[in-house]
């Protein structure tokens, strides 16, 4: 007997513009969303309800990030990356019924802490990772964007922000590298398309011409010796990134790129019908492009679905999930390889599941965060005595028996559901129980 079709567990109506970005935080408590017409909508998991809405820049959205519980990061086409710190008290009239309410552009929104002007031409999304911050009380995060002059060109920047008072933060933004123009003929490759951060030492690239570069960081050499080179490794300056790896798997320009949490694989998905996996390695050695030989993919599916994009994959490395131009979502097991005795068996990505609700083009997709039970059980150790009986609820967890009320128990399911959204042209955002 065929299973029923997925259904999709809630649907945020809140856009009145094509949803471009979508963000779940950490705890997986809420969930950021950005539209076409520049507008950020905080979501609570629990309640289902806006916690804060906000017109964040002037054109549309290009991408969104938590950096931290408070910290968000938006990425738009009017040539902008703000940093903002949430807090309580914000506005939360939803950009669908801006009309209705006039005061959405004067109600309280988050600050803005910090504002870099970039390059926006590509339409590409920036990238980022957390560096390990020479100082104990700053958080430092590595940004990836399109050169602000050339558009095949990537530029790297640090960006720190000081902690020293948590409720007026400082931010300081670096420019610390620019990674050039590929030199690549027959064809060029075109602009960045789209940009992603394996760890602090890899970066990942996808072209307009259906080439993907994997740039490793290496640091500067002295001639007289090793000493100076090992202690420059831990400075930005000495950073510079070379190619590792090119490949052009696709014919048509590559729309999203994600690396696997193994750091053996990445993924790319373009115009075209592919799925592609592609082997990479930190053992790869560094080369200019003069010595750096196009390689053929690891592996190549042809899904018969062109114009998937918004690539996601769940923290857990199993799942990943892509956003389609057909209006459906689909979600793939995961490439992985797998201990057989003494040999490694490749598992190639497969589809498992086609998230079918809504009616136009979906743009983007976002996994939450898979969580450990303890951590959420941590969290949520201390209740009060004073609950009235009814509200309460007996559940036993690692063999403890542990009293929650309701609300808790509400809070505990949504921070442990495995939930997947989709964000469609519609403006809605389809949330998606994916076991």
């Amino acid at each position: 007997m065929a299973l029923p079709p997925l259904q999709p567990a809630y649907i945020f109506r809140g856009h009145a513009a094509q949803a471009h970005a979508l963000q779940f935080s950490s705890t997986n408590s809420y969930l950021l969303s950005g539209d076409a017409e520049g507008y950020v909508v905080c979501w609570s998991l629990v309640s289902k309800r806006a916690t804060a809405s906000w017109r964040a820049h002037k054109d549309a959205l290009l991408g969104i990030a938590w950096w931290t519980e408070d910290v968000v990061v938006t990425h738009g086409r009017d040539s902008q990356l703000h940093i903002w710190k949430l807090g309580p008290g914000l506005g939360t009239v939803l950009p669908v019924d801006k009309h209705v309410s006039p005061e959405m552009s004067t109600r309280e929104i988050p600050r803005l802490i910090h504002s870099m002007t970039v390059n926006t031409l590509n339409f590409c999304s920036f990238a980022w990772t957390r560096y390990i911050a020479p100082e104990f009380d700053e958080l430092s995060y590595l940004v990836a964007l399109p050169h602000t002059l050339s558009s095949e060109a990537v530029d790297v920047f640090q960006v720190t922000i000081s902690l020293h008072d948590l409720d007026e933060p400082t931010v300081n933004s670096v420019r610390k590298t620019t990674i050039p123009a590929p030199k690549l003929d027959n064809p060029r490759t075109g602009l960045t398309m789209c940009l992603y951060f394996q760890d602090e030492f890899q970066l990942l690239v996808g072209y307009e011409s259906g080439h993907t570069i994997v740039y490793n960081r290496e640091s500067s050499s002295d001639p007289k010796g090793d000493t100076k080179q090992a202690k420059d490794k831990s400075s930005l300056s000495a950073w510079q990134y070379k190619p590792s790896y090119t490949s052009r798997p696709h014919s048509q320009p590559i729309l999203s790129i994600h690396g696997l949490p193994s750091s053996q694989f990445y993924v790319t998905t373009a115009a075209d019908a592919k799925l592609v996996t592609h082997s990479i390695s930190k053992s790869d050695s560094l080369l200019g492009f003069e010595n750096v030989i196009s390689s053929e993919p690891f592996h190549s599916l042809n899904t018969k679905h062109s114009g998937q994009q918004g690539l996601s994959v769940r923290d857990d490395g199993l799942l990943l999930a892509t956003a389609g131009w057909d209006t459906k979502g689909r979600v793939y097991r995961a490439p992985q390889e797998l201990e057989d005795g003494e040999q490694t068996r490749f598992v190639p990505p497969k589809e498992i599941a086609v998230l079918k609700w809504h009616k136009e083009g979906c743009y983007c997709t976002a996994f939450a965060h898979v969580q450990q039970e303890n951590t959420v059980n941590r969290e949520q150790s201390n209740i009060q005595n004073s609950v009235k009986p009814l509200e309460q609820a007996l559940e036993t967890v690692g063999g403890h028996d542990r009293m929650l009320t309701a609300a808790q128990r509400r809070e505990r399911e949504a921070k442990m559901t495995h939930w997947l959204a989709l964000g469609s042209k519609d403006g809605k955002i389809s949330l998606w129980n994916i076991p």
